[in-house]
């Protein structure tokens, strides 16, 4: 962003330009220089040292746009953008800005690009709405879900969501989308009425939650209901368990299940 013009005057424009170069300059020097006075190998004070200064003064910039106050968790943000094995640096700042966005730490924990896709298009369309809507149904245990199902839930919605325009700060649905989505629309009651020819109609973001949902519902969890899995194996174990005492040969052994234990010799 530093380096778009905004119509500012030419001789300003470079002046700042070689400001900001001899800012640097500067500023390199006087680190090497305590590099070189405690002994620290160059190599290790650039990849480090630097580098982290830099993606500190990067995040304080965003926080404070953002009006973010994440003071007491700083070193989580400055990890993650040194973290080079997660995606490339631009990606990493990508996940960090829409973690200010969202106010929401979670979305660093995202792997998949369809995820990171859905959000930031949910964040370019939608600015300044209740996040909750949208996301809350696609965590599990705080996390958001990265499972193939999901994967390809997500990629529908995507589509779904480039044929909507955004005018302003709200949502336009087009007049072709409305004719092709009558019969989901009266069924949900979302008044269309007021739709113009050639131009569309707005959508609230409560109506579009709705509409979303059901054209795209959330798949289950893969693992279900942790919960309710172990009270159901408790279930099974305990009948299976009162079916063997019951169950008695003629001779009035209990007949075992599975493989038999071998007799003493």
């Amino acid at each position: 962003m530093a380096n778009i013009k905004y119509n500012i005057p030419e001789n300003v424009y470079q002046g700042r330009q070689e400001h900001n170069r001899l800012f640097r300059k500067a500023r390199n020097s006087a680190m090497n220089n305590v590099f070189s006075k405690y002994g620290i190998p160059k190599n290790m004070g650039n990849k480090e040292i630097k580098r982290r200064v830099k993606y500190h003064n990067w995040f304080a910039r965003k926080a404070i746009f953002y009006h973010r106050t994440f003071v007491d968790r700083n070193n989580k943000y400055i990890e993650f953008l040194m973290n080079d094995k997660v995606f490339n640096e631009n990606k990493r700042k990508s996940l960090v800005i829409l973690s200010l966005e969202l106010n929401n730490g979670a979305v660093m924990a995202v792997r998949s690009p369809v995820v990171v896709s859905y959000l930031l298009k949910l964040v370019n369309l939608l600015p300044d709405v209740r996040w909750d809507l949208f996301t809350r149904k696609l965590k599990s245990f705080g996390k958001f879900r990265e499972d193939a199902a999901m994967i390809a839930m997500l990629k529908k919605r995507i589509n779904f969501l480039r044929k909507l325009r955004r005018e302003y700060d709200d949502v336009l649905m087009t007049i072709n989308l409305i004719n092709n989505l009558r019969p989901v629309l009266d069924r949900l009651k979302i008044n269309v009425s007021n739709a113009q020819p050639y131009y569309g109609v707005f959508i609230s973001t409560r109506d579009l939650s709705r509409l979303m949902d059901d054209m795209f519902p959330i798949p289950p969890h893969p693992k279900g209901n942790t919960a309710a899995k172990t009270i159901q194996k408790t279930v099974r174990g305990v009948r299976a368990r009162t079916t063997v005492k019951k169950m008695k040969t003629v001779a009035g052994r209990v007949s075992l299940r599975g493989k038999r234990k071998r007799s003493p010799q």
